[in-house]
Order: C-alpha cells, then structure tokens, then sequence
C-alpha cells in the first residue's frame, strides 16, 4: 500500500473544482474562503486512503459537536468527483451553519457594542468614571444590567445592581439633578 497523500496537496488538487472564492491552505490542510469558511481535511483514522472533512466556525460559535457537518471521502475517487461529493454533501449545511455562526457572532458584537454605549451613558450622566474600582464611584453594566457603585459627595451610597437600562439611567438622571441642585445651592447642604 501507498502513503496516503499530503493533505496539502488533496487542498491543491481539489481548488480547481471549486469557485475562485475557495483558496487552498496548509494549516489545517483545506480550502478557505476569504469571509473565513473554511472546510478542513484530515486523515481519518484507522483507514488509509479516506480523508475527513469539516469546517471551521468563528471561535466560540461552533453548533454542538452532534450537529457539525463533517463527511469522509475516498481518494481512490479522484479530485473532481471528491469536489462534487464535498459541494453536494459537506458544503450545503456546513454554508448553512457557518452563516447562523456568523450571524449570532455579529449579534453578540453588536449588543456588546451597545452595552458599551449605554454604559458610557450612564457614566456621563454622572460624571463617574467606568469600571474604576478603587475608592470613588465606579459603574459596570453587564448583560444588559446595571452594576454600580454609585456615590454623592459623602451622604449617599447607592449600589445598583440588576436594573433595566432605563430604569439605571432615570436613577442616574435623578442623582445627577440632585448633585447639580447641591451644587448651585438649590438645595442646603447638609
């Protein structure tokens, strides 16, 4: 029996019969494409002349290992036919996850972003700075609640914590009218 091929070189012989978007890699040996799909080819194990294919997710976002497409092949068939067989079997659902990877990532990114946002928000209003956790006032907002420390001049201590967004930010608004009033002399300090 001969050694099976470099995978590398299956990659290079497959390229071919796939569009032009699909480029050929060493590491891991398969194609890829520029979006950042890629299918995976690896020897399979206990055989000799079949190759294990799969594909590649945004790290983090993978489906369940019982729900990843993944096929074998037989190199005895020849590129083209293995690259019709990977475009009929493999690409199809692994296309279909890859975009549901894609699109829950850009999701998460995206209420990340806004947290962040809001999170400057509610420090603006107050005038605190985010995520300080030395002595003075600090404010976090995670999973989109409120988690704060929030302090006004010695007389207050207020921490927050699970609160709505608009719920933080009218009690922030509160504060900070408080602080102003404070300050212009609306209200005696005491």
């Amino acid at each position: 029996m001969k050694p099976s091929p470099d995978l590398y070189t299956v990659a290079l012989d497959l390229e071919p019969f796939f569009t032009e978007d699909w480029q050929a890699h060493v590491i891991p040996a398969g194609l890829r494409r520029d979006d950042g799909a890629q299918l995976v080819l690896r020897h399979q194990r206990g055989t000799r002349g079949r190759v294990h294919v799969s594909g590649h997710y945004p790290p983090g976002f993978a489906p369940p290992t019982e729900e990843r497409t993944h096929i074998t092949v037989a190199l005895s068939r020849g590129a083209e036919t293995i690259a019709r067989d990977i475009q009929r079997r493999f690409l199809p659902p692994y296309l279909e996850h890859w975009a549901d990877a894609c699109r829950e990532q850009a999701s998460q990114a995206a209420a990340l972003a806004r947290q962040q946002a809001q999170l400057e928000e509610l420090a603006a209003v107050l005038d605190v700075p985010v995520r300080d956790y030395g002595s003075g006032p600090w404010l976090d907002w995670r999973y989109g609640t409120a988690v704060a420390d929030i302090r006004v001049r010695s007389e207050a201590h207020l921490k927050l914590q699970f609160l709505p967004y608009e719920v933080a930010l009218a009690i922030c608004q509160v504060l900070r009218d408080y602080r102003l009033r404070q300050a212009t002399g609306i209200i005696a300090m005491p």
